[in-house]
């Protein structure tokens, strides 16, 4: 599984590299995404070797986590009062359909002198709409859900990280996400990137803690049952008899479908 992760990871960096700039051919594409790639994988083994440095350990502590998400957090508030945000496009119809949603009670949007009630997916508005309904419709509420979604989703980063690759993995992770320019830019807008982060992040989260469970539980069945092998396997041939028996019925037309 780990392989095929790594596979994904270099196909999307030719992908990203082959979209982001016009012009740029296939080769050229792999070209960069595999240097992409190599300099990742060199930058992972160099922070995977860091954290066994002492010099690196009152770094790599959960008070370093802390401070690098506070730092983001102060990046963030800094760049509100920089630039004020304002709603256009896609962020607009999100408020307003939001907005629409916190008032009536129903998802809908008017565009184009049209009346859409599934024009577009519930999640983010419903998200705002609660928001809305918590704080009071404000310029400064995105803001304000965007700031709680992006600490929950540096606790998110940090603590798969930490439970992949070590606490060297979960620094680095932190700070790379406290500091990543698009991210910074969407913290006052109803965009649905920080939302869909968090929640890919909760599920990939989820997924690697019920992995985690499983392989604990197999490990202890296997101490605590000698002949569990055995036991799998006689539950595994009833089931197929069973299922042998329920056919054979079937077509005999004892049992009906």
């Amino acid at each position: 599984m780990f392989v095929v992760f790594l596979a994904e990871v270099y196909a999307a960096l030719m992908f990203t590299v082959h979209a982001f700039r016009q012009g740029i051919s296939i080769p050229e594409a792999v070209l960069a995404g595999t240097f992409l790639f190599c300099a990742t994988m060199a930058g992972a083994l160099l922070m995977r070797r860091a954290e066994h440095s002492p010099s690196q350990q009152d770094l790599f502590r959960p008070g370093g986590l802390a401070a690098v998400i506070l730092c983001g957090l102060a990046i963030r508030i800094f760049w509100l009062m920089l630039v004020p945000p304002v709603q256009t496009s896609d962020y607009l119809r999100y408020l307003g359909a939001a907005r629409n949603f916190a008032a009536s009670g129903t998802y809908s949007e008017d565009l184009l002198g049209h009346h859409f009630r599934a024009f577009t997916p519930p999640g983010l508005p419903a998200f705002l709409a609660a928001g809305i309904r918590v704080v009071g419709d404000h310029s400064w509420t995105p803001a304000l859900m965007n700031v709680g979604l992006y600490l929950l989703t540096s606790v998110a980063i940090g603590g798969l990280a930490m439970s992949l690759a070590g606490r060297g993995a979960a620094f680095w992770s932190v700070l790379l996400f406290a500091v990543w320019p698009s991210n910074i830019g969407l913290t006052g807008l109803a965009a649905s990137e920080p939302l869909f982060l968090f929640l890919l992040l909760v599920a990939v989260g989820t997924m690697n803690l019920a992995a985690m469970l499983i392989l604990t539980a197999v490990i202890a069945g296997e101490k605590l049952l000698p002949h569990g092998i055995a036991i799998s396997r006689a539950v595994t041939v009833l089931a197929v008899a069973l299922a042998l028996a329920f056919e054979r019925l079937t077509a005999a037309g004892i049992l009906k479908n």
